[in-house]
């Protein structure tokens, strides 16, 4: 609920966590295709480059686990822009790392800046809109944040050809920047003194155990979450089986990848304007069972071979659109069911998409099958378990309020 007298457009509150929201596959996406180059310029034999994208987003896990319980206790807008400042300096470090200790060093920096961040401007939405805005200012945002992962990949890949992989970085450094310019100037405080809440540090397992012992938020979380997995899963096998099972160039490939990527965010900006009518427990309703069809598609696909690489692709686009409904909504849900725990509420949230990110992923890395058949069962089962948490969920009568 709305409970302060602080007021922003929605424009700019969609705007404001599109931006932030993106600064994650900047930091991630723009830098895959200078992987090689790091490893060739700075890497060794005993230190490859692939384990600092382990560290990232190991560091974007701890960070959000760790700050969101003490959240919010702290103003919202100066720890944006102090993160922001972190972020920025990290990026800049990393540009200019002499060997990969260091530049190790520099993207855990750049996790604790973001991880802090994105908490926090999530929080600060919820700190001033009710949960149909919220959802349509979320949904707004990932469909910013989809579009950046389509093209960040090809944007880092025009930056090294033309001024080398340290450029990369220092755009992640520049990006860091306009956003904190944006923050500056279009956010104000949203969380005022009298609302803050502190948690002592040696509480934080236990504000989150009330937090999930709220029925509503623990459904609603669950269901982001295993969204979030239906991306990182597709994200693990969906190359290999379009590209090794189906034998599709390379080019084809990316094209199809790009394709599927657009679905999630022409669903979600479809989200945003359908939110301003219908109840957004309804729409995350429809996009569950909509994502339990995509799954027996793609097992289908995935078993049979039924339709070939059309009938993959088909399903595929299908699954990942409904995390375009489903992301918006259930963070809305779940962030809105904490009271005065949006900070801690918002770390969870995205504590648990990487956790089930990170386990989904995972079975599909150390089971793999060219045919995508370990895809297609971790997918729905997952469609499942979103379905059995919609079903627990129920009006928001009441709101969690969790004791320092």
């Amino acid at each position: 609920m709305n409970t302060t007298n602080v007021h922003v457009r929605t424009g700019i509150l969609a705007l404001l966590s599109g931006l932030m929201f993106a600064v994650g596959p900047t930091t991630v996406d723009l830098s895959l295709p200078s992987m090689p180059s790091i490893q060739h310029d700075i890497g060794t034999g005993h230190m490859r480059v692939e384990l600092t994208l382990t560290l990232l987003l190991l560091g974007l896990t701890v960070t959000q686990f760790i700050f969101g319980a003490i959240a919010d206790r702290y103003g919202r807008r100066r720890t944006i822009l102090i993160a922001l400042v972190i972020y920025s300096l990290a990026a800049l470090g990393a540009s200019f790392a002499g060997n990969l200790l260091m530049f190790s060093l520099a993207r855990l920096g750049q996790a604790l800046g973001f991880g802090v961040a994105v908490v926090l401007i999530r929080s600060a939405v919820v700190d001033i809109s009710d949960e149909r805005r919220t959802a349509g200012i979320f949904s707004t945002a990932v469909t910013i944040v989809s579009l950046a992962t389509v093209v960040a990949p090809s944007v880092g890949g025009q930056i090294l050809s033309h001024f080398g992989w340290r450029a990369v970085f220092l755009a992640m450094s520049a990006v860091g920047a306009l956003v904190f310019v944006a923050v500056a100037f279009l956010l104000p405080e949203t969380l005022p003194l009298e609302r803050r809440t502190v948690v002592k540090f040696s509480k934080v397992f236990s504000t989150y155990g009330r937090l999930l012992s709220n029925r509503r938020f623990a459904a609603f979380a669950a269901i982001g979450a295993c969204a979030a997995t239906f991306q990182f899963t597709y994200n693990t096998g969906g190359p290999t089986v379009v590209i090794e099972h189906y034998h599709v160039t390379a080019g084809t490939a990316g094209f199809l990848f790009s394709l599927i990527a657009v679905s999630t965010a022409v669903a979600s900006q479809l989200n945003a304007v359908l939110v301003k009518w219908l109840d957004p427990d309804r729409i995350l309703g429809l996009a569950v069972l909509l994502s339990v069809v995509a799954s027996a598609a793609l097992l289908g696909s995935v078993f049979t071979d039924v339709g070939g690489v059309a009938g993959l692709v088909v399903s595929l686009f299908i699954l990942i659109s409904t995390v375009g409904f489903i992301m918006g909504n259930s963070m809305a849900g779940a962030i809105s069911s904490a009271g005065d725990q949006a900070g801690a509420a918002s770390a969870l949230v995205g504590v648990l998409q990487f956790l089930f990110g990170t386990v989904g992923s995972g079975i599909v890395g150390l089971i793999p099958d060219t045919a995508g058949r370990t895809m297609g069962v971790v997918v729905g089962l997952l469609s499942l378990v979103a379905v059995v948490m919609m079903m627990r969920i129920r009006p928001a009568n009441t709101q969690v309020v969790v004791a320092g």
